[in-house]
C-alpha cells in the first residue's frame, strides 16, 4: 500500500459536487435542444402542424431550464465554490466567474421572457408543459387592449432573440475556455471519473 508521503500516490482531481455535475449536464443538453429547436421553428419551412409542435416543446423545455437553473442557482449558492486550478490565471478566472454570472443570467431570464411573450402572443394558446400541466398566462399581458399586448409582444420577441444570442455566444466561450484548459478544468464538471 502506498504510503501518503512516497510521491506515488494519486492526487483525485478537485470535482465539483455530483448533484452540480448532473444538473450542469442536463442543463446543457437542454439548451442545446433550445438552441437548435429555437432555430429550426423560426428559420425552417416546415408544415403548419410541425411549427406549432416544435413551438410547444420548445416551451416546454423552457420551463424545465427555468426550473433547472433556479435549483442549479441555489445548490451554487448553499454549497462551497470549487477552488480553480492553481495554474489558471487571476484573469481568466475573473472572466469566468462573469461568464457564468452572465450565463446564468441569459438562463434564467430566457423561460421568464418567453412565458411574457406567451402571454402577450397574438393568438393566445395555453402553455402546456408536456401535456401535464398548465402554466397560467400573466393576465397582466393577457387584458391589454390588442394594439398595446401586440407592441409588448413585438418587443419581447426581439429581446427574447438577443438574449439567446447572448446566451449562444457565452456558451460558445464557456466550451472554449473549458477545452483550452483542459483536463483539469474538464474534470471539475465531469460526470465520470
Amino acid at each position: 500500500m502506498a504510503g501518503a508521503d512516497d510521491g506515488n500516490a494519486v492526487v483525485a482531481p478537485v470535482r465539483y459536487p455530483r448533484i452540480a455535475r448532473w444538473l450542469h449536464a442536463i442543463v446543457a443538453g437542454l439548451v442545446a435542444i433550445m438552441l437548435v429547436s429555437g432555430l429550426v421553428m423560426t428559420r425552417a419551412s416546415l408544415s403548419l402542424e410541425t411549427t406549432f409542435a416544435l413551438y410547444q416543446w420548445h416551451k416546454s423545455i423552457g420551463v424545465v431550464i427555468g426550473v433547472f437553473m433556479l435549483w442549479r442557482s441555489g445548490v451554487r449558492m448553499r454549497r462551497d465554490r470549487v477552488p480553480p486550478p492553481s495554474d489558471v490565471s487571476q484573469f481568466a478566472v475573473l472572466a469566468a466567474r462573469l461568464m457564468h454570472r452572465a450565463l446564468y443570467g441569459c438562463l434564467l431570464a430566457l423561460p421568464v421572457i418567453g412565458w411574457l411573450m406567451v402571454s402577450a402572443a397574438p393568438l393566445q394558446f395555453p402553455l402546456w408543459v408536456f401535456g401535464v400541466f398548465e402554466v397560467p398566462a400573466l393576465s397582466l399581458l393577457t387584458t391589454l387592449p390588442e394594439p398595446a399586448r401586440l407592441a409588448w409582444y413585438s418587443a419581447l420577441t426581439t429581446l427574447h432573440a438577443g438574449v439567446a444570442l447572448v446566451a449562444s455566444i457565452l456558451v460558445i466561450g464557456h466550451i472554449a475556455a473549458a477545452l483550452w484548459h483542459g483536463r483539469p478544468v474538464l474534470q471539475r464538471m465531469s460526470l465520470w471519473p
